[in-house]
């Protein structure tokens, strides 16, 4: 199995656990990067800003978000990454899976939901 690969398998389990909450996710000390701590590494995800060239215009480029599995060792030195759009020819729909990792990943690392059903309780009261 060649390295996108692993990586692309790597993001549908961890995008599977984190589906039903077997993986936690935490704030870091970067705005929207997120981090998940494994017995021998962490994972990070996170959104990039790149700038891209038209597919139909050529010459102008247009800014795009890719997002971005960064993966780590058990000394903290990046040992991987890849964006979305490297894992497209590996991995069916790459941006829809990270995206919806990163925003479930999101809600639980910022307590998203504990927040709302706190201010629920109290409008309720």
């Amino acid at each position: 199995m060649k390295d996108k690969e692993k990586i692309a398998t790597i993001i549908q389990l961890l995008a599977a656990k984190t589906e039903k909450g077997e993986i936690r996710w935490d704030a870091t000390e970067k705005a929207e990067v997120l981090q998940t701590s494994l017995a021998n590494g962490t994972v990070r995800l996170f959104p990039r800003s790149i700038r891209r060239e038209h597919p139909t215009q050529p010459g102008i480029e247009v800014p795009q978000r890719d997002l971005v599995v960064a993966i780590f060792n058990e000394n903290a030195e990046l040992i991987d990454e890849a964006s979305d759009v490297e894992l497209k020819d590996v991995m069916e729909r790459p941006y829809y899976v990270l995206r919806e990792m990163y925003s479930a990943a999101r809600r639980q690392a910022k307590g998203v939901d504990k927040a709302l059903d706190q201010i629920l309780t109290e409008l309720q009261k």
